[in-house]
């Protein structure tokens, strides 16, 4: 069988890249394409699989069997804070809803069955609307498995008892049957003797991250004090969160002492993986490499304050809550009490091999299985309701909005010019301050905060220009951000723009529609401060194509006070295409402004 399994495995993270290779290993009888929202190949590692943009489900010519969701953290609304899906790009904030609700969509278009694999979901409240939705997603499911408690919970405070939902270890687990610690030991070595460093008959991970919370002087006397209590020598581990691409790790390293091993840039996801099997301990705040160690039978610590209640439940639901640390002061007392309790750690281990065979033979069941009509019937269900709420439809699934109008055909009367309330992004919209007049769109950014809204329908020929301007309506407001993304009616992303608008004018921008395009289509509008150290009471979002409503433009021109002239931006004749070409996804804008 064709298998889509989406995921975030275009972030680089460790964790999220192991979730297709385990998949792959363990439904090795079927073909597995794995999408995450922007796509591509790793360049930081070797032995990372490739991906393609989710966003290509959705297209006429996908199909597929199965749609997979997870694992990974990827039950999540709102932007997402990963640099691959950009800073200010409209594109974050439909980028994690895409690997979920969204594989219900491609689900219900490919009559494919719908299955969990023990993804994460986020913490953050959900709207009753968005419960809503969840509901029917986990109706029109075939299985639901989740990998741990609180995301049991979260799922459960949407639905009632009818729909199962299943608790079953982290996907990660299988890193030690992916790929045994015999299979790593030669490069467990290398690791070392590339250095020119002799292989130790011991050693420990230290896991150093920008979670720390202590210097490296500090960091390091700690350092030593844990490999003084696993008798071996430290292996300094960058963490997947270290914004600062291992500048922590290496300051540790510059002042600590003791011979060591540096792995801050490693290049291939067995690196790490030889590091925790053969290693004698891990030490560190990362999930992933807690769990990744234990899979391979080693003590950790999982260092978490009383601000990660995460940690507490993982250490909890695989019974080693005494591995769980607050802080560095304790850290090498408890590692060495780990290492002389092994009997627990076994026992665990092999609840949680049998937890994760019976979970993979519930999938392999699915997939074996005839189609359910029925289940089928409930993922157009769920796609109607998707299509039917329009602040969903047009917010933070607006790419995939056409499909569900599409696929539950009827359901969704075109809306006019309008604005979208933003609660289910969990962004905190002011409703009074937020309105329209005519053609100009009015957005409030509160402070530190993003607003979202959209303009729909928006008729498109190939070859025009869609074009329009953004300014600060008050003249003592600060500059704004403003990130445009255009939308065809079928879900995809026909081009993007991004300008920074302040009050001494207003700044032009324009998108390329490809050509083919016929029909009609949205702009998503996202606003920003564009300084996280301003904000505004207000900020006006003034967007209009001249060539589309020429007689609009002509008031929303004036409204400024006085006439305007666009040197050339909007010369061209209402409804003639511009000569100059351009790449539909560039920022295709013209630096002039328009001087108040």
């Amino acid at each position: 069988m064709d298998i889509a399994q989406f995921g975030c495995f275009d972030t680089g993270g460790f964790g999220d890249l192991l979730m297709p290779l385990i998949a792959r290993a363990r439904l090795a009888d079927h073909r597995l394409t794995a999408l995450a929202p922007a796509g591509g190949t790793s360049l930081r590692w070797q032995d990372a699989g490739a991906s393609v943009a989710s966003e290509r489900a959705l297209d006429d010519g996908f199909r597929c069997d199965a749609c997979l969701i997870g694992g990974g953290d990827v039950i999540r609304i709102g932007a997402a804070d990963e640099p691959a899906y950009g800073t200010d790009d409209p594109m974050r904030h439909v980028a994690l809803p895409s690997l979920w609700l969204g594989a219900g969509l491609a689900a219900e278009r490919a009559g494919a069955r719908l299955i969990w694999n023990a993804p994460g979901v986020a913490g953050s409240a959900w709207t009753a609307e968005l419960q809503r939705l969840v509901a029917a997603l986990l109706a029109a499911s075939d299985y639901v498995a989740v990998r741990d408690r609180s995301s049991l919970q979260r799922l459960r405070d949407c639905t009632d008892a009818t729909v199962p939902v299943s608790l079953v270890p982290d996907p990660i687990l299988d890193i030690a049957r992916l790929w045994p610690r015999a299979s790593l030991t030669q490069r467990f070595r290398a690791l070392f003797v590339r250095r020119g460093q002799p292989v130790p008959a011991r050693s420990v991970v230290v896991h150093i991250d920008d979670r720390a919370g202590i210097a490296a002087p500090a960091l390091s006397e700690r350092v030593m004090q844990v490999a003084a209590a696993a008798r071996g020598v430290p292996i300094l581990l960058a963490g997947d969160t270290d914004r600062n691409a291992g500048a922590l790790a290496r300051a540790v390293s510059a002042v600590l002492p003791v011979p060591h091993l540096l792995l801050d840039r490693p290049a291939a996801l067995r690196d790490v993986a030889a590091c925790l099997a053969a290693s004698d301990g891990y030490v560190g705040s990362d999930r992933n490499g807690f769990l990744a160690a234990f899979a391979y039978g080693n003590p950790g610590v999982l260092i978490a304050g009383a601000a990660t209640p995460w940690a507490a439940d993982l250490t909890d639901q695989y019974r080693l809550p005494d591995r769980l640390c607050g802080d560095w002061a304790d850290v090498a007392e408890r590692l060495a009490s780990a290492a002389g309790d092994e009997a627990p750690r076994i026992a665990a281990l092999e609840v949680v091999q049998e937890a994760l065979d019976a979970h993979w033979a519930a999938i392999e069941g699915v997939l074996a299985a005839p189609a359910d009509a029925s289940r089928q019937a409930l993922r157009t269900d769920f796609a109607r309701a998707v299509a039917a709420d329009n602040a969903a439809s047009r917010g933070w699934i607006a790419r995939l909005a056409g499909i569900a109008d599409r696929s539950a055909a009827g359901t969704r009367t075109a809306p006019s010019v309008s604005l979208l309330e933003t609660n289910l992004l969990a962004l905190r919209g002011l409703p009074e301050h937020v309105g329209r007049r005519g053609d100009r769109l009015a957005l409030h950014p509160p402070p530190r905060g993003i607003t979202e809204a959209a303009l729909d329908p928006i008729p498109l020929r190939g070859g025009d220009l869609l074009r329009g301007g953004a300014t600060v309506a008050h003249p003592d407001g600060r500059p704004v951000r403003f990130g445009l993304m255009l939308v065809g009616h079928d879900g995809r992303m026909l081009g993007r723009a991004d300008v920074v608008a302040d009050a001494t004018g207003v700044t032009p921008w324009q998108i390329r529609i490809p050509r083919g395009v016929d029909g009609s289509g949205s702009l998503l509008i996202a606003t920003s401060m564009a300084s996280a150290e301003d904000h505004n009471r207000f900020a006006w979002a003034e967007l209009v194509d001249p060539r589309l409503h020429p007689q609009a433009f002509a008031v929303w021109i004036q409204a400024g006070g006085g006439a305007k002239t666009w040197d050339g931006v909007s010369q061209d004749t209402p409804g003639t295409p511009a000569k100059a070409e351009s790449s539909p996804s560039s920022n295709d804008q013209d630096s002039s402004r328009i001087a108040r």
